[in-house]
């Protein structure tokens, strides 16, 4: 019974990892199923750049708020 187990879950992860490496793409969906290029390693930084410094923005603004309603009150 445990090398059944074994033997089940040894083909299962088989099979993940083949999904996996599949590339699934149906043209008759117009290839939004299709997994989309890469994008380059110059966006990708700038992309974290910019959506860290809203991150950091807001959470500046917020206690700011914080601060002058405790204040205030």
């Amino acid at each position: 019974a445990r090398a059944q187990q074994l033997l089940s879950f040894f083909s299962l992860s088989v099979r993940m990892e083949t999904l996996e490496e599949v590339e699934l793409c149906f043209p008759q969906f117009l290839n939004a199923s299709c997994k989309k290029p890469k994008h380059s390693h110059f966006e990708v930084i700038l992309s974290y750049i910019i959506l860290s410094s809203i991150t950091v923005l807001t959470i500046t603004l917020n206690l700011i708020v914080i601060i002058s309603i405790s204040h205030f009150k």
